[in-house]
């Protein structure tokens, strides 16, 4: 066998990459650690649920309602959360959640006003 002379995070970068070249699931021990966060995410998806959220937008898998009207013209419809959360800004959010932005003007459904 040939020396590449990897460094040592090369090495565990190239053994995980070519670890998931698999049908096989992805061992736990390289999902994140969740414990204790069970009870905030029941409470996000409560919140979801109590204000609709998952009327417009894709939670879960599954299509928010709305979505349905926009087949011919989808990037029209209420954007897919998914993945938002890595990259959402916490105090843009709140802002944002007290008083929406017209983020697309074009488009006619808004987002809802909660206070």
């Amino acid at each position: 066998m040939p020396q590449f002379g990897f460094s040592e995070p090369d090495a565990r970068a190239l053994m995980v990459f070519l670890g998931g070249r698999t049908d096989k699931k992805i061992s736990d021990k390289y999902l994140p650690d969740i414990k204790g966060w069970e009870s905030i995410l029941k409470h996000g998806r409560e919140v979801v649920s109590y204000y609709n959220c998952n009327g417009c937008h894709t939670f879960d898998g599954r299509d928010g309602a709305i979505r349905r009207y926009y087949t011919d013209n989808i990037e029209n419809a209420p954007p897919i959360l998914v993945g938002e959360g890595t990259k959402l800004q916490p105090e843009w959010f709140v802002d944002f959640l007290m008083k929406p932005l017209r983020l697309r003007p074009w488009l006619d459904v808004r987002m809802p006003t909660f206070g």
